[in-house]
């Protein structure tokens, strides 16, 4: 407790926080911002901390939550680190392409118009044998 009464709390590793910058620039994250919007969350938040969430990309704060991120588990159990980092593409997920589209349509027209054709073509044969 401090001399205002708050609780307080001890951090340690104080190399491994000040390694923080290493981990960032090794993982390149400045290009990865590029094309994707990402947040790194504690799965073992701190009461001091506000938020999960202690690295992000700039357009992804805090309480933003990310629409149907990819979750990569990070976690170092000898020093009790469990992490995941949530990413999802800049310009949101992609639907459906119209060739995608376009394509299922003929895929069941054709199936339609076959099963069509057998049926007209099983009814010709019926009335020929009676």
């Amino acid at each position: 407790v401090d001399s205002l009464g708050r609780q307080t709390y001890f951090y340690g590793l104080i190399e491994f926080v000040s390694k923080m910058d290493k981990l960032v620039e090794d993982l390149n994250l400045p290009f990865a911002e590029n094309r994707l919007s990402f947040q790194f969350h504690n799965k073992n938040k701190h009461p001091s901390m506000d938020s999960s969430v202690f690295l992000h990309s700039s357009d992804a704060p805090p309480d933003r939550q990310l629409d149907r991120p990819v979750v990569i588990p990070i976690s170092i159990p000898a020093i009790n680190i469990e992490w995941e980092l949530l990413a999802v593409p800049k310009s949101g997920w992609s639907g459906y392409s119209p060739f995608f589209i376009m394509a299922m349509i003929s895929v069941y027209g054709g199936l339609v118009a076959s099963a069509v054709s057998f049926l007209m073509m099983e009814s010709k044969a019926l009335q020929i044998y009676v």
